[in-house]
């Protein structure tokens, strides 16, 4: 389902724009795909129906690495098609038994380099305290015309941790 504009009339008052009743159904119906996009993509577009913004879900699980220079790779989009990227991750150190989460991580480049900023993944401990997680989204590479996001251990623990994790990805078109 496209998402669904509200017809706010050719001016205030004047009666010829959508009643309040089937605005806000259009808005639940525009929520609710938002909210469903757990397995699939959402194509959020402008008036001219050129898609502006996808969301997508990426998740799985990773061994990671007790090196702290092995990248692994989570997932990768192609950087002719998009300009930009948000990413909010949430995991699970199945190692360490900790909640980890991260958010609004943001991915740029340009034609010879790209990079990911962000605070870093904090981890939940189940005794309710917090620690930085052992590993993050430190880096990004660009091979083919596709931008991989990877993740590193940032700990220096040589100890290796089973992460399994789901990102939503915010992808801006040109």
């Amino acid at each position: 389902m496209a998402f669904q504009y509200i017809n706010t009339g050719t001016s205030a008052n004047k009666g010829d724009g959508d009643s309040l009743r089937l605005a806000f159904h259009k808005i639940n119906q525009n929520f609710a795909q938002v909210q469903s996009a757990s397995t699939t993509s959402v194509v959020i577009s402008d008036l001219t129906e050129s898609p502006a913004i996808e969301i997508k879900s990426f998740g799985g699980t990773f061994t990671l690495p007790g090196d702290g220079t092995t990248a692994v790779q989570l997932f990768e989009f192609d950087r002719r098609v998009y300009r930009g990227a948000s990413i909010d991750i949430l995991a699970e150190n199945q190692t360490t038994l900790t909640q980890d989460a991260g958010s609004s991580y943001i991915v740029t480049w340009n034609s010879t380099t790209s990079h990911i900023l962000g605070l870093g993944i904090v981890s939940l401990k189940q005794d309710g305290t917090t620690e930085n997680a052992k590993w993050d989204l430190v880096d990004t590479s660009i091979y083919d015309n596709q931008i991989r996001v990877q993740a590193y251990n940032v700990s220096g623990s040589t100890a290796t941790n089973d992460i399994a994790w789901r990102a939503k990805v915010s992808l801006f078109r040109l």
